[in-house]
């Protein structure tokens, strides 16, 4: 499933004219998150989790959030509150444009609570290029 999706959100990114972004996938304590990062280069960029459980279902979660830092250029946490995509397929949260200032290998922690007591915290990194 995430090659497919991660095929259709890049043949949508390069129909409205962007840069391909960055995806990428990490796992834990039964919990799987593909995270893409559009267009993954200096400037605003657009944050995507796909969430899914152990059986590959669908995750709808109490709370997820992309906490991303660039601990080599002094960036400290900058919190990225992700929401449930309207219309989107279970498990999908987008959030709100991130400002990512500075090319460099960013790490991104994604947050995914998932009732009261359980919090699964995911450790990724994306390459962000500077701009053309």
């Amino acid at each position: 499933m995430w090659d497919t999706a991660a095929e259709h959100v890049a043949m949508d990114q390069v129909a409205a004219g962007m840069r391909p972004g960055q995806s990428v996938t990490v796992a834990d304590r039964g919990v799987t998150a593909a995270l893409t990062v559009t267009p993954a280069c200096t400037g605003a960029n657009q944050l995507m989790i796909m969430l899914q459980d152990a059986q590959g279902r669908p995750l709808e979660a109490a709370a997820v959030e992309a906490v991303l830092t660039l601990p080599e250029q002094g960036v400290e946490a900058m919190i990225v509150p992700m929401a449930l995509a309207a219309g989107g397929p279970g498990g999908m949260y987008v959030g709100d444009t991130a400002a990512l200032i500075l090319p460099g290998r960013w790490k991104v922690r994604v947050d995914v609570r998932i009732d009261d007591y359980t919090k699964v915290m995911l450790p990724a990194e994306v390459e962000v290029r500077g701009r053309p």
